[in-house]
């Protein structure tokens, strides 16, 4: 693919071609000179056919942004913003919730968390979600849409499916009891699955089509509510049965035969509505991509693939038992790397290249956990655990400025500025230097 820029109508578009031009001539350090070349011309297309987004949410975000939105404000600085939003929720809960057990509920234990910090996350996911709606229309709005606002946007949502997934699991009440650790990984796993099979499927169709029932719109209001309920009833209520009894065993006489369990939590219900939701969405999607293109494509699913199968052992380790937000922490970051990857490759026409080399200390950890015996291995282990968490974050933090940077310059914008012009001489490439 040439590097040049071939419409010149214009001297603006001229300028551009110029500078497009010598841009592929330096060496950045993620983006190759065909990213270069592709990154311009990338256009979003996608669709949400919820009617919940198109009748209510949709208009809410249209509402504010025309009416209470000054130009000035850039995209992608509402979308940081709505993730404060979530990340102050989550902190909260962390801080009263450290080890999860804090939080739990059953027949013989009562949380030692504060009601109204769920409260709050129900008030910060609608927040959030409204936030994440605004953005897009801020950006046609002020003409400022561009491929950052795409990948910024996503990756906050990306970098946001685990502050979800783990307070509400607080919300529920779910311990670390050997009979909640399978709830926990749906929980948490669940929100991976949709959203990465979501951008692969992006990746190979061009296209990113919502059904109209789907975890960005119904699901963040079904975790709204499940927060919000935690606040007006306690979480108590997360361990009575009406949901079963009322969907399933009033109307099932398999269950007055012995076939099915007579008595199941309202957390297991809900935990069941979300995987049940998420595979089909995902098995819907994957069958469509197939169908296209093949078995080949499948190819780009290992990362996920491994970072599930590896996290099985973890999840129902001591390890877990003893560090579960540093193991949560560790699998969402793996988690972001690999689906930004997938999403950056796609905006710029790249293969992607799906063997990630940061999951390979994870199948070091993994195949740990069951060989590992007495006091001292436990140490070690834990000491493996910190250290890897914290390397792979700064990684990708690292990543993730350094990417920012260079989509920045060759867009010519800034990420949090839409007033400032961007100067060509901001940044001289080596053939100019």
């Amino acid at each position: 693919m040439s590097c040049h820029n071939n419409n010149n109508n214009n001297t603006n578009n001229k300028k551009n071609s110029t500078n497009n031009d010598s841009l592929c001539h330096t060496n950045f350090f993620y983006l190759t000179p065909k990213a270069v070349a592709a990154l311009p011309k990338y256009q979003y297309n996608g669709s949400d056919n919820s009617i919940t987004y198109k009748y209510v949410l949709s208009p809410l975000a249209s509402y504010l942004v025309e009416n209470f939105t000054p130009l000035t404000i850039a995209p992608n600085t509402i979308t940081l913003l709505g993730l404060s939003f979530m990340l102050t929720a989550y902190t909260l809960i962390w801080y009263n919730c450290p080890t999860l057990d804090e939080c739990a509920v059953d027949d013989h234990k009562f949380s030692q968390a504060p009601s109204w910090i769920f409260g709050f996350n129900g008030a910060a996911m609608l927040i959030y979600q409204t936030l994440d709606n605004m953005d897009g229309k801020q950006a046609r709005r002020t003409g400022s849409s561009s491929p950052l606002g795409l990948l910024f946007d996503h990756g906050i949502d990306a970098i946001n499916a685990i502050f979800g997934s783990v307070n509400w699991i607080c919300a529920m009440g779910l311990s670390l009891s050997e009979n909640h650790r399978s709830l926990i990984y749906i929980a948490v796993f669940s929100p991976f699955l949709t959203f990465f099979v979501a951008t692969w499927e992006h990746y190979y169709t061009e296209v990113m089509i919502l059904p109209v029932i789907n975890a960005v719109s119904e699901g963040l209001l079904l975790g709204s509510s499940v927060s919000l309920a935690t606040w007006w009833y306690g979480q108590e209520i997360w361990n009575g049965t009406e949901m079963y009894d009322t969907l399933i065993a009033s109307w099932l006489p398999l269950t007055k035969w012995g076939y099915f369990p007579e008595e199941v939590k309202n957390y297991t219900m809900t935990v069941a509505f979300m995987a049940i939701g998420t595979s089909r969405e995902s098995i819907f999607r994957i069958a469509a991509v197939l169908k296209e293109h093949g078995a080949r494509c499948l190819v780009e699913l290992i990362p996920l693939f491994l970072l599930s199968t590896l996290s099985v052992p973890i999840v129902f380790s001591g390890l877990f038992s003893r560090n579960s937000r540093s193991c949560l922490h560790l699998f969402a970051i793996l988690f972001v790397d690999m689906v930004s990857s997938l999403m950056l490759d796609h905006m710029t026409s790249l293969k992607n290249k799906p063997y990630r080399f940061l999951l390979i200390p994870l199948i070091v950890l993994s195949s740990w956990v069951y060989s590992s015996t007495g006091t001292e291995h436990q140490i070690i282990m834990e000491q493996y655990l910190i250290t890897y968490t914290v390397g792979a974050f700064v990684y990708l933090a690292m990543r993730f400025r350094l990417i920012i940077h260079e989509i920045c310059v060759v867009l010519r914008i800034w990420c949090f500025d839409i007033v400032t012009p961007y100067k060509d001489n901001e940044y001289k490439t080596k053939k100019e230097a």
